[in-house]
């Protein structure tokens, strides 16, 4: 059962799908902006270890705009934005979070990476 605190990579292997799953329908039925915040920071506190460690072992070392940090805050905001606006509802269950904010992570340091190599 979700407790509310950060979780550690094994604490999060034991949290269920339905935990997650749990999770994910609180953001889809919120009444408003405070349990939508409240459900997606839940979430948040589940992943953000694991996708800031995704970012960090991607990013150019030592340099760039953006950090490992900058770059979850970009997956989450995309993946936030895709449920809310209904584009993942139907498909998001709790063992597909985690498969969609990793490919969302990939992609938002690729784009990094590539901006900095622009400049």
């Amino acid at each position: 059962m979700f407790c509310g605190r950060c979780f550690s990579p094994s604490a999060l292997k034991r949290m269920s799908e339905s935990s997650i799953t749990q999770i994910l329908n609180q953001l889809r039925e919120a009444d408003n902006d405070e349990e939508r915040q409240v459900a997606a920071a839940k979430l948040y506190r589940c992943y953000r270890g694991q996708v800031e460690q995704i970012a960090r072992g991607r990013l150019t070392p030592g340099g760039g705009l953006a950090d490992e940090e900058d770059v979850a805050q970009s997956a989450f905001r995309s993946f936030f934005d895709r449920i809310e606006t209904g584009q993942l509802d139907a498909l998001v269950t709790g063992g597909q979070a985690w498969a969609i904010l990793a490919k969302l992570t990939r992609n938002k340091t690729i784009d990094s990476v590539r901006y900095d190599n622009t400049l």
